[in-house]
């Protein structure tokens, strides 16, 4: 195995990481994985796909998962939140193209396809909001009063999230049960 000695980039990973958290994450990738196996032929026989349709699409999309989770977790702090926000800004643009673009399910266009991949973009921010946040926090308690800057922050960052994927009558709804 790898030495407390070993300064390269898996070394210092290795005996820097949280072993029980990356354990965790990899019994709910297993447990994941057993459920659409479980589940998923039914479900493809139903909608007249091959009854093993779902099990492999979830092993093609669970090998560049699990490398970009290793990936992310060996990166500088620094690089991470780079990475937060330039992915922030770029899911922003999806969001926005999912309007104008987008295909619409239900009343609300949020799906949008690109080469052929029909993703929503407002489930991609979700992972990028706490670093973004975190990285903000330190600047924000100088403010006289934080709580309300980190507030106001959070709720405009959900209110993009949520006008860019919701049919407008739920947001309004919303809107009128959040303020009134």
């Amino acid at each position: 195995m790898l030495d407390r000695t070993d300064r390269s980039l898996v070394g210092v990973w290795w005996w820097t990481v949280d072993k029980w958290l990356l354990a965790s994450a990899m019994l709910l990738v297993v447990i994941g994985t057993l459920l659409v196996m479980a589940a998923g032929p039914a479900v493809a026989n139903l909608i007249q796909l091959s009854s093993q349709h779902f099990i492999i699409r979830q092993l093609i999309y669970l090998a560049p998962t699990l490398g970009l989770m290793i990936a992310v977790s060996m990166m500088e702090l620094h690089t991470i939140r780079i990475c937060a926000l330039v992915g922030s800004a770029v899911i922003i643009g999806l969001m926005i193209m999912a309007i104008v673009m987008g295909s619409e399910v239900k009343g609300a266009t949020r799906w949008v396809s690109i080469a052929g991949l029909s993703f929503q973009p407002s489930e991609l921010v979700k992972p990028l909001c706490p670093q973004r946040f975190s990285s903000c926090t330190p600047r924000l308690r100088r403010h006289p009063h934080p709580e309300v800057n980190l507030r106001h922050l959070m709720n405009v960052d959900h209110r993009i999230s949520e006008i860019c994927t919701k049919p407008g009558d739920d947001l309004i709804a919303q809107f009128i049960n959040d303020w009134c």
